[in-house]
């Protein structure tokens, strides 16, 4: 059991958060005081996301980095509970109460006394921070109690701390028409991204992409609906990418993609296959078809060793595509599709 100075020397810890820490490092200092404050044999955080089900992870005393567990949120008793009470739930035995241990379970450990706290988030989404302790040690008393409500407010609180930053970096990050990356920030990963293929050997491709007529678009249809329509079209692109892949704007009105471990092949069938996305989606008011793109591949380091090599080896595929009347793909290695 930790004394009263070093259960004051890991509540401090708690505030020494260096720079931009990532959420999961946020949930895992948690689950680590958690079990240092407490003495616990393991801790558990039930995060809800807004997405669907959310995360459960799990860290056992003696380790650092924490397991993902299957999702329970839909059957969590203790969630339940704790949306009605707000207030700490202690379970003197879990392994006596059925409707916690099968509901809200920590594998690997026969539960006996377990702590749960509410953590608060955004919209009210659920989540909770728990210890278990295993069968036949003590319960949790009140100073513990509180301790872990603390740590559970800390963690609410670091959390929306860094969904707000996570937000101020997007509008910085993001173009504010198409909700992607901005040129500017494009540019910079692009140069990392090289960077770090060269570092390891690796291959890299760069697809730009040019909407086909879009003065004719804007002219027929005005700005408000063409900007609808890139919008539109950066949700099409990305959703033929991976989680990876990065997309973002290219000069006014164009896209760019950074595909990092691509070769040039592999890139030609990712950007066909966005040339065929767009050219099967009906952009409102007009019908499917009637939108579509042209796509310059460039290839590291079969192409150049520098971005702005590769920049204007793709502008050049681009070129070369437009040349040929558009909707296709064009690289140095193969014939436009």
């Amino acid at each position: 059991m930790a004394s009263p100075e070093k259960k004051i020397e890991h509540l401090l810890k708690l505030t020494q958060l260096e720079g931009r820490v990532p959420r999961s490092e946020i949930v895992a200092r948690a689950l680590r005081t958690a079990i240092l404050l407490l003495d616990a044999d393991a801790a558990v955080a039930l995060l809800a996301s807004a997405r669907g089900e959310g995360d459960r992870l799990v860290l056992y005393a003696g380790s650092e980095t924490p397991a993902a567990l299957p999702s329970n949120i839909d059957a969590s008793e203790a969630f339940k509970t704790l949306a009605l009470e707000r207030q700490a739930l202690l379970v003197p035995d879990h392994s006596d109460n059925p409707e916690y241990a099968a509901a809200d379970p920590c594998p690997g450990v026969e539960s006996g006394p377990v702590l749960f706290v509410p953590v608060d988030q955004k919209g009210g989404l659920p989540a909770y921070l728990a210890a278990y302790r295993r069968r036949g040690r003590a319960r949790y008393n009140a100073s513990e109690t509180e301790l872990m409500l603390l740590l559970g407010s800390w963690l609410s609180m670091t959390l929306e701390n860094h969904r707000l930053a996570a937000g101020a970096e997007r509008l910085v990050l993001t173009d504010e028409t198409t909700q992607i990356y901005n040129g500017r920030f494009l540019k910079t990963a692009l140069r990392r991204e090289v960077r770090r293929a060269d570092r390891h050997g690796q291959e890299l491709s760069l697809i730009r992409i040019e909407i086909d007529r879009l003065d004719d678009w804007r002219t027929e249809h005005g700005a408000a609906r063409t900007t609808r329509m890139r919008k539109e079209m950066a949700t099409v692109l990305s959703r033929k990418l991976r989680s990876f892949d990065l997309l973002g704007k290219d000069g006014d009105t164009g896209f760019m993609a950074i595909l990092p471990q691509t070769s040039a092949a592999d890139a030609h069938m990712v950007a066909e296959r966005m040339r065929t996305a767009i050219t099967a989606h009906a952009f409102a008011p007009a019908e499917a078809g009637t939108v579509t793109a042209t796509f310059g591949i460039a290839a590291f380091p079969q192409e150049g060793h520098e971005i702005e090599a590769l920049l204007a080896v793709a502008d050049r595929a681009l070129e070369q595509g437009r040349a040929r009347g558009g909707n296709c793909v064009t690289n140095a290695t193969r014939k436009a599709a």
